[in-house]
C-alpha cells in the first residue's frame, strides 16, 4: 500500500497549549510549558490551512515584553472608571490639609450705643464704630485626629482605586486567556483536520485498490464533518473572546488583538535531560523568585489584597473619627478682639474668652462618640472577615494550582508522547496492512483530546494565577540623580563680560564655552607668564650653571597657575605665541549636562569660588518613591522596579533600588526609597510623577511534598525518593501540618530530594492510553516478539512515569525551596 499520508507527531514544540472542549475530562494540567520540556511540540499547523478565513494570532515564541501586561496598562490608563477613581483619590487628597485647618476668622463691622430715638452719633460720646475678630479655637488634639482621619480616606480612596485596578486585570486576564485558548485550540483542529484529510486519502486510495473496506473511507469523513462542526463552534467562540477584550478596551470589536505566551508565565516547566531527571517550578521571569508556599500566600495576600488594605485603611479613618468624637466631647474656646473709634472720646479695645457650654451632651456629643465607635467595630469585624475569607481562597488557589501543576507533568511527559507514539505505530501498521483504520481513529482521538485539554487547563493556570498576583505599588517622583550634579566655579575673582550659556534649561558638551570673563588677577597671571616666558629665553644659552632650569622652572609655574585655574591650555599657548595678554577668557563647561541654576548676569562681579553655573547629567536619574510601611519588608536594595509614567504610557522604565532611607513619615505610615534609572535618551525628567511597581519576593525554608507522596502504613509515614539510576529507596519521614493539598516534612528528606507523587493518578493514565491501544497490531502481549515488546515498552512507560513523579514533587519542593537555595 503506497504511503498517502504523513504522520503528525513527536518533535518539541516550546510554549505551546491546547484546548479542551467543555465537558471532556481525561487529565487536569494548570500550566504553560518551558522551553525545552519534552512532548510539549505539536506539529505545526500545515501549509495547506494557510488560506483558512480565520486567522490565528498565536505567538509561540513571543518578543520582549508581555501583551497581556500591554493590555492591562492600555485597560488601566484608559479606562473611565479607573480616570473616575485616580479623580476620588486626588479630591481626597486635596481634602486632608483642610481637614487640619483652623476654622475661619470671623470679623465682624458695627455701630454701638447709638442713642434714641434719633440715632444721631453726635449726639453720645459712647457711640462708636467696632470692628471685631473672632477666631474659634478646637480642643486640643481635634485638629490633628481629623487631619488623620482625612488621610486615611485619601488612602482609602486609593485603595478604592487598587481593588478597581485588580479588578479590571483580572478580568482582561480571563477574557485574554480565553481568546488564546481558542485560537490555539484552532490551530489544534486545523492541524488534526490536516491528518484526518491525508488518512482519508488514504482510505479512499485503499478502497479504490480493493485492500480496505468502504468503511474506512466513510469513518474519515465522519470524523472530517465533527472537525468542521467544531471549527464553526470555536471561530464563533473566538469572535466573542475577541469582542470581550476589545469592549473592554473600548476598541472596535473585531480589532486584532496579539496573544502571546506572558513573559512571568513562560517558563513554568524546566527540563534538565542531562541529569535524566524533570525539575518544575513556578517562578517570576522578573525577579527569578520561587512560587510562594501556601503561608507565603496567606502572608502575601493578607498584606497586598487591595480589598483588605481598602477595608484597613476604612478601620483606620474609623479610629481616627473615634478619636475626633471623643475629643469634641470638651468644649472649645472662641477668642474674640474688637476695636472701637469714637468721635469725642478716645477709642477703645475689647478682648474676651468664650465657649459653649454642652448641656445636651447626653443627646448630641455622646451620641456621635457612639456612632463612631460601631462604626470603627464595623469595620473592624469586615476585615477580619475578609482575613478568614482570604486565607480559604488562597488555600483553594494553591492547591489546585499544585496540583494541577503536578498532573501537567504527567501529562505532558506521560500520557501525549506515549498517544503521539501510539498514532505513529498505528499508521505505520495500517500503512503495511497489520493494523486496523479503527484502531489508527481511535489512537488520533485520544491525542487530539489530550492536547486540546492541555490548552485548555493551561489557560485555567494564568487565570487563576491573575487572582493571586500581587505588587508592590508606590507613587514617586523623578529627581536629579545628585552624584550626577556639578558646580560650575573659578579660581579667582572677577567680572562677566558676556554670557554664551543665558538661561537655565539649556544643554551644553563637555567643553563647549559658558562665559567670557574679565579679572585682574587672570591679567596679572598671565602678565608673570609672559616674563617668565621672555626671561626663559634670554636665559636659553646662559652657562651660568643652574640659570635654565630655574628659568624653566619660573616659566612651568607661571604656565601651572594658569591651568589651576581652569584656562584653557590653547589660550595659555595663544598668550605665549602673541606676547599679548588676552582682556577675557573663556570660561568652558567641565561635562555635558543640563544648566539647571545660572547664577550670575552679564557685568556681574563674581568672587573666587561663588557659583556660577549648576549642571546635571542626566543620563542616569532618580525616582524617590513612598512606600506603605507594611510593604517594606518586601523591598531589597538590588530589587528590580518597574517604572509607568502617564507622559509615556507605550514604554516601561526599568531601575534598581538604590537606597533605602531610615526615617518613616509619622502621619501617612510611608517611607520613601531611591530608585536608579538609566536614562539615555532623557526620556525622564526631574518632577514627573511615576508609578513604581515591583513583584514582591519572599523566603521559606518549609519542605513540604504533595500530600498523596505520603503513604501510611500504620503509625509510619513513607515516601519514595530516587536515587539515580538506581530507581527509588523508602524513606520514613515525619510529617507535619497539612494544608492546601500539600504535607509538611519536617524530617526524613532534604530540600532537593526527588519523590514520586500521585502514582495512582499515573496509573489510571497509563491504564486509560493502554486500553484504547489495545487491539491495534504490534500492541498484543500473546503475539511472540510483539509480546516481548510490549513488556519492554511497558517497562520503559514505567521508567518514564517515574520521571515524571520525580518532576511533579521536586517542582512541589522547588515552590518552597529554591528561595532557600537562592
Amino acid at each position: 500500500m503506497p504511503d498517502t499520508f504523513p504522520i503528525r507527531g513527536g518533535g518539541r514544540r516550546p510554549h505551546g497549549i491546547r484546548w479542551l472542549p467543555h465537558g471532556a475530562g481525561l487529565l487536569v494540567a494548570l500550566a504553560f510549558l518551558a522551553p525545552g520540556t519534552a512532548a510539549a511540540q505539536s506539529p505545526s499547523v500545515p501549509d495547506s490551512l494557510s488560506h483558512d478565513s480565520t486567522p490565528l494570532h498565536v505567538v509561540r515564541d513571543a518578543p520582549a515584553g508581555d501583551p497581556l501586561e500591554a493590555l492591562v496598562r492600555e485597560l488601566l490608563e484608559g479606562h473611565p472608571r479607573m480616570e473616575a477613581a485616580r479623580q476620588r483619590t486626588a479630591a481626597a487628597r486635596a481634602g486632608i490639609e483642610p481637614a487640619g485647618t483652623l476654622p475661619d476668622p470671623q470679623v465682624g463691622v458695627g455701630l454701638m450705643s447709638l442713642p434714641l430715638p434719633d440715632l444721631d452719633v453726635s449726639m453720645e460720646g459712647m457711640t462708636m464704630l467696632s470692628l471685631e475678630v473672632m477666631q474659634e479655637l478646637p480642643p486640643r488634639g481635634l485638629r490633628s485626629a481629623r487631619e488623620r482621619a482625612a488621610g486615611a480616606r485619601a488612602e482609602a480612596a486609593e485603595g478604592y482605586e487598587a481593588v478597581l485596578a485588580w479588578d479590571l486585570r483580572v478580568r482582561m486576564a480571563e477574557a485574554w486567556f480565553e481568546l488564546l485558548l481558542v485560537s490555539e485550540a484552532l490551530e489544534v483542529h486545523f492541524r488534526t483536520r490536516s491528518s484526518l484529510e491525508a488518512f482519508a486519502r488514504s482510505a479512499e486510495a485503499a478502497y479504490t485498490e480493493g485492500i480496505a473496506p468502504q468503511a474506512d473511507l466513510l469513518r474519515a469523513q465522519t470524523e472530517l464533518a465533527s472537525i468542521e462542526e467544531h471549527l464553526a463552534e470555536l471561530r464563533q467562540r473566538r469572535a466573542v473572546a475577541l469582542a470581550e477584550v476589545n469592549t473592554l478596551l473600548g476598541r472596535e470589536v473585531r480589532d486584532p488583538v496579539e496573544v502571546a505566551f506572558p513573559d512571568r508565565l513562560r517558563t513554568l516547566v524546566d527540563g534538565d535531560p542531562g541529569a535524566g531527571m524533570l525539575t518544575t517550578r513556578l517562578v517570576d521571569a522578573e525577579l527569578g523568585a520561587g512560587f510562594p508556599s501556601l503561608a507565603e500566600l496567606e502572608a502575601l495576600a493578607l498584606v497586598h489584597r487591595p480589598e483588605l488594605a481598602l477595608l484597613d485603611r476604612e478601620v483606620e479613618a474609623a479610629r481616627h473619627e473615634l478619636d475626633a468624637a471623643r475629643i469634641e466631647r470638651r468644649p472649645g474656646v472662641a477668642l474674640t478682639g474688637a476695636y472701637g473709634m469714637r468721635s469725642s472720646r478716645p477709642d477703645v479695645l475689647s478682648v474676651g474668652v468664650s465657649m459653649p457650654l454642652p448641656v445636651f451632651r447626653g443627646r448630641k456629643q455622646d451620641q456621635w462618640v457612639a456612632a463612631a465607635s460601631a462604626e470603627a467595630r464595623a469595620s473592624e469585624l469586615d476585615a477580619a472577615d475578609l482575613r478568614r475569607t482570604i486565607r480559604r481562597e488562597v488555600a483553594e488557589a494553591h492547591a489546585d494550582l499544585v496540583e494541577a501543576r503536578e498532573q501537567l507533568v504527567l501529562l505532558q511527559e506521560g500520557v501525549i508522547p506515549q498517544a503521539r507514539a501510539a498514532v505513529e505505530s498505528a499508521a505505520a501498521a495500517y500503512r503495511t496492512g497489520d493494523g486496523s483504520f479503527t484502531g489508527l481513529m481511535e489512537a488520533q482521538t485520544i491525542l487530539f483530546r489530550t492536547e486540546i485539554q492541555h490548552a485548555h487547563m493551561s489557560a485555567g493556570l494564568g487565570r487563576k494565577l491573575a487572582r493571586l498576583e500581587r505588587e508592590v505599588r508606590a507613587p514617586g517622583e523623578v529627581r536629579w540623580d545628585e552624584t550626577r550634579l556639578s558646580t560650575v566655579s573659578l579660581r579667582f575673582g572677577g567680572w562677566a563680560e558676556r554670557l554664551h550659556v543665558d538661561f537655565t534649561g539649556r544643554f551644553v558638551e563637555a567643553g563647549s564655552p559658558l562665559m567670557e570673563v574679565y579679572s585682574p588677577e587672570l591679567v596679572s597671571a598671565q602678565e608673570d607668564l609672559l616674563a617668565a616666558r621672555s626671561l626663559a629665553r634670554e636665559l636659553s644659552g646662559s652657562r651660568v650653571p643652574g640659570s635654565v632650569n630655574r628659568s624653566d622652572a619660573v616659566l612651568r609655574a607661571a604656565r601651572d597657575r594658569l591651568r589651576r585655574w581652569q584656562v584653557d591650555s590653547a589660550d595659555i599657548q595663544a598668550v605665549e605665541e602673541t606676547g599679548e595678554v588676552l582682556e577675557t577668557v573663556t570660561l568652558r563647561s567641565p561635562h555635558s549636562g543640563f544648566v539647571v541654576e545660572k547664577a550670575v548676569q552679564v557685568g556681574e562681579r563674581f568672587e573666587s569660588g561663588a557659583t556660577l553655573y549648576r549642571l546635571a547629567d542626566l543620563s542616569v536619574v532618580w525616582v524617590e518613591a513612598e512606600v506603605f510601611e507594611r510593604d517594606l519588608r518586601f523591598v531589597r536594595l538590588g530589587d528590580a522596579v518597574r517604572l509607568d509614567v502617564a507622559a509615556h504610557p507605550d514604554r516601561s522604565f526599568q531601575g534598581t533600588v538604590s537606597y533605602l532611607y531610615p526615617q518613616v513619615d509619622p502621619e501617612r505610615r510611608t517611607a520613601r526609597i531611591r530608585v536608579e534609572v538609566p536614562n539615555p535618551d532623557l526620556a525622564l525628567r526631574p518632577g514627573m510623577f511615576v508609578t513604581a511597581r515591583t513583584t514582591v519576593t519572599l523566603a521559606d525554608e518549609t519542605v513540604t511534598v504533595p500530600r498523596d507522596a505520603v503513604l501510611h502504613v500504620g503509625n509510619r509515614s513513607l515516601v519514595f525518593v530516587a536515587h539515580g539510576d538506581d530507581g527509588y529507596m523508602i524513606h520514613e519521614v515525619e510529617v507535619g501540618m497539612e494544608a492546601g493539598g500539600r504535607t509538611e516534612i519536617l524530617s526524613g528528606v532534604r530540600a532537593g530530594n526527588q519523590v514520586v507523587a500521585r502514582a495512582g493518578f499515573i496509573l489510571d493514565a497509563e491504564s486509560r492510553l493502554m486500553d484504547a491501544m489495545a487491539g491495534m497490531p504490534g500492541m498484543h502481549g500473546d503475539h511472540g516478539d510483539h509480546g516481548d515488546h510490549g513488556d519492554h515498552g511497558d517497562h520503559g512507560d514505567h521508567g518514564d512515569h517515574d520521571d515524571h513523579e520525580d518532576h511533579d514533587d521536586h517542582g512541589a519542593h522547588d515552590d518552597h525551596g529554591g528561595h532557600h537555595h537562592d
